[in-house]
Parts: C-alpha cells; structure tokens; sequence
C-alpha cells in the first residue's frame, strides 16, 4: 500500500515504533482521507498516527471511529492578548487573537509591512465603503492587480480587519447594517477558500457592502 510505505519512511522511529503525524487534518481532501482511511481499516503492527484538527466535525465520522480522540483546550483568549499585547498595540493584538491566530502567526505577520497597510485599508474603507472614491481607491491603490497584496493571505487579512471593526461597532454602519455585512463577510471567507478569480471576488464584495450601506 502507498500510504503505508509512505508513513514508514517519513515517519520517527521509537523503540521499533514508528510514529507519524498529519497537521491540519480538517482540511484535507476526500481523496487523502479516503486513502487514509482504507489505511486505518488495515492497521499495521508498530505503526502509530496522530492527526492534529481544530475542527473535528470536518473529519469524517469514519475516521473518527477509528481513532481516540484527545482534545487539548487553548489557553484563554484574555491571556494570549495579554502576551500579544507586548509586543504590539491593543487593537492588533485583539484582532489578531479573535481571529484565531497563535502568538507566533501573529508576531510573523506583525513583522510584515504589509499588515500595517492592510489594517489602514480596512479602517478607512469601513468609513466610507458607500463612497465610490473609496472603492476606486481600493481598486488602484490596495488590491490592485499584480501586487502583492493581491494574493488571499492578505485578502484573508483585510476581511477579518473588517470582521472586527463591525463587532467592535468602530464603522459608519447602523447595527441592522452591521448584521447584514456580518453575513456577508463570512460568506466570503467561505469563498475565498475555493479557486476564484480574486479581482472579480473583492469587485463583487464591494457592490455588495454598497448596497448594504447606501441604504
């Protein structure tokens, strides 16, 4: 089997044990999950897997049954933005913990200039996002085609920025308009984690909020 022969050459040995590890299980493939699975139905002698997801309900029921699952509880939100918050303001730091980051993406990200554009970007776009000017602005002078920025890392970014000034109640929309845009930009996480053309997405997405908050 493939998948066999492939654990037992990546894995660690121990003690005539051999050990291996998949990360971020809950967004593997159908395909990788079924392979693997046909894997579990066989178990080999000495062969021991660990597959570390934070959402479980994205595992199948299948594989799920044939492992023991062991949950390992964060620590408190308060505490990472606690830790954050020393190497960075508040506003970052609660941003970037509430929206799931660990300490050490955070810092990375933190130490990238581009986060400090992203972040401006979201700030005065959820001022004035019913503003065409506003959206030109985005359009040629953030996420403009072939920059760096364009890419769904940063994408990604801008919408949990966005995310958190709503709930924070930091833009000019009422709080029917707040709920509304909510479900849109969770809509659009979803999205953008398929294959789509990334200019037309954020168009789309800004005639949207307009609609929403031209009202």
């Amino acid at each position: 089997m493939e998948l066999q022969e492939f654990f037992e050459s990546t894995s660690a040995e121990y003690a005539n044990r051999r050990v291996y590890i998949l990360e971020d299980y809950d967004q593997a493939t159908t395909e990788a999950s079924n392979s693997l699975l046909k894997f579990l139905e066989e178990p080999q002698a000495g062969i021991y897997g660990i597959l570390i997801a934070d959402d479980k309900n994205m595992v199948l029921p299948t594989i799920q049954s044939r492992c023991q699952s062991i949950v390992f509880r964060p620590p408190m939100k308060e505490q990472l933005i606690a830790q954050l918050k020393e190497s960075t303001d508040d506003m970052n730091a609660e941003m970037l913990i509430e929206s799931g980051y660990t300490i050490s993406n955070a810092k990375e990200l933190l130490e990238q200039e581009s986060f400090q554009i992203i972040r401006q970007a979201a700030m005065d776009y959820s001022q004035a996002w019913s503003d065409y000017n506003e959206i030109y602005r985005m359009q040629t002078s953030v996420f403009m085609p072939k920059s760096p920025l364009m890419d769904k890392k940063w994408i990604r970014l801008w919408l949990e920025w966005l995310y958190f000034l709503i709930k924070k109640h930091q833009t000019s929309a009422s709080f029917q308009q707040e709920i509304e845009l909510q479900m849109l930009i969770v809509e659009a996480f979803d999205l953008l984690r398929s294959p789509i053309n990334l200019a037309l997405f954020l168009d789309k997405l800004y005639m949207q909020i307009r609609k929403v908050v031209a009202v």
